[in-house]
């Protein structure tokens, strides 16, 4: 049986410099000055593994990792995490995952192993005027001895856990199934970051390629639903797994 256990960051107002400020009061957001994003990292029990699928965007409490802190609230500590799924290299994706030092990147979860696609990196690592990445980390993580970089268009990383990448949001977007005999979870990353997303059938202007995430959520609805999937939702405000 997989456990899938959400690890809520905190919630963020993103203006248009892509700069993110903490959200305390929703009361008291006033959206002309940017969108409400939520991030919200999963942990996935799978046999043996304890799987963290992307990293957050960094928040600390008091000095210590909010992604680490609700880690150790559902009871595992950042030392048992054995693998890390990163869907692509925006910063609310991977700003959490440690901290630079000496111009080095410290991983939170020393025992580890990062997955990431080698397109990804090699186009994250040409973004260096982007707003949406965190250019110290990117570089950090570019020869990190903890990463492993993925090279085929779609394939299995250990036993019950595959990845495609599809593009859509970013050019090098990939995307998890994980699977046992009784369940498939499914995580679309930011081409299906909310639940709202299946309910429009539209290109979003915040991808680089609308056009290929709206036909991949086309694809997989239908999937979703033939299959009984259950899906993970990163930003989404209300609604963070959903059973089809």
């Amino acid at each position: 049986m997989i456990k899938i256990y959400p690890l809520r960051e905190i919630q963020y107002q993103v203006n248009k410099s892509k700069d993110f400020n903490v959200v305390n009061d929703l009361d008291l957001v006033d959206e002309a000055n940017g969108y409400v994003l939520t991030v919200r990292p999963f942990l996935i029990h799978l046999n043996d593994e304890l799987i963290l699928i992307d990293a957050g965007f960094g928040y600390h409490v008091e000095g210590k990792s909010a992604l680490v802190q609700r880690i150790e609230e559902i009871g595992f500590y950042a030392t048992a995490i054995t693998k890390i799924l990163i869907s692509h290299l925006h910063k609310d994706h991977i700003g959490g995952i440690g901290k630079i030092i000496n111009g080095k990147v410290e991983v939170y979860f020393p025992n580890a192993k990062i997955y990431i696609h080698e397109d990804e990196m090699i186009y994250a690592m040409a973004q260096q005027e982007n707003a949406s990445y965190k250019n110290d980390i990117v570089k950090g993580l570019q020869y990190h001895p903890q990463v492993n970089y993925l090279r085929e268009t779609k394939g299995e990383i250990i036993p019950g856990v595959q990845f495609e990448k599809v593009g859509g949001h970013v050019p090098h977007q990939i995307v998890f199934w994980i699977a046992d005999e009784e369940d498939i979870i499914f995580y679309g990353a930011d081409n299906l970051p909310q639940l709202s997303y299946l309910k429009y059938d539209m290109a979003f202007k915040n991808d680089v390629d609308g056009k290929a995430g709206q036909e991949s959520r086309r694809i997989w609805h239908k999937q979703m639903v033939d299959e009984s999937w259950t899906v993970l939702f990163y930003h989404g405000r209300r609604t963070s797994i959903k059973k089809f």
